[in-house]
């Protein structure tokens, strides 16, 4: 993330990015089922400065922590190139076992919009 917006207050997650957040959540992994709960909750308190339709996310604290061996959440998903758009892939971390931040990562042209979901494919473990 380079500069990050605040948003205050935060505001619930859009249909696109609540349906992204559910892509990279939907193979079983250790602590998705506790990330699943989260994203019940959550709400986006700020994005990137540069455009791009990254998000931090904050989740309700009463939620149940995940374990997971690293902030970069195991799943992940690979962003096909299309005739007008740039092949790139969207991450999801988690710190200290609560969701914090969905990040599209463009490989060419950044975009300000999360990629259509029939131009994704889910990749892990």
């Amino acid at each position: 993330m380079l500069d990050r917006v605040k948003i205050d207050p935060p505001r619930p997650l859009t249909v696109q990015e609540r349906a992204i957040l559910a892509l990279v959540l939907s193979p079983d992994f250790a602590g998705a089922a506790e990330l699943r709960q989260q994203s019940t909750s959550a709400v986006v308190d700020g994005c990137c400065g540069c455009g791009c339709p990254s998000v931090s996310l904050r989740t309700d604290d009463s939620a149940p922590m995940a374990s997971l061996s690293s902030r970069l959440v195991p799943i992940e998903l690979e962003v096909l190139a299309s005739d007008d758009e740039s092949p790139g892939q969207v991450l999801l971390f988690a710190n200290e076992g609560r969701l914090s931040y969905l990040e599209y990562v463009c490989f060419g042209e950044p975009s300000t919009d999360w990629p259509d979901l029939s131009r994704v494919r889910v990749v892990g473990p």
